[in-house]
C-alpha cells in the first residue's frame, strides 16, 4: 500500500523510535495497521500507577496515555486508508 505523506508524517512524529513500524511505513507494508493497533493497547497496572503518582510521576502516566491514545487515532485513519483500497 503506498502511504499518504500525510499519513506517513504522522506516524513518523508519534513514533520516532519504532524501527520496525518505521520500516514497514516505508515499505508499504500492510503490518503498519496491526502494529498501530497492538501500540493503541494499555491496561496499565492500578498499583504501579498508584506508585508513579505517589512518587510525582503523574506526567509519566499521562504520557503513557497519550500515546496509546495517538496510537488509537492513526490506526482509525490506517483502516480508513485500507478500506479505501477496496
Amino acid at each position: 500500500m503506498k502511504y499518504p505523506v500525510p499519513f506517513k508524517q504522522d506516524v513518523k512524529n508519534a513514533f520516532p523510535t519504532n524501527e520496525h513500524l518505521l520500516r514497514a511505513l516505508e515499505e508499504g507494508s500492510e503490518i503498519v495497521g496491526r502494529i498501530l493497533e497492538d501500540e493503541g493497547h494499555w491496561s496499565p497496572n492500578p498499583q504501579k500507577v498508584v506508585e508513579l503518582f505517589d512518587q510525582g510521576r503523574q506526567q509519566e502516566v499521562y504520557e503513557a496515555a497519550k500515546q496509546r491514545a495517538l496510537a488509537r487515532l492513526l490506526y482509525s485513519y490506517w483502516k480508513k486508508l485500507d478500506n479505501s483500497r477496496e
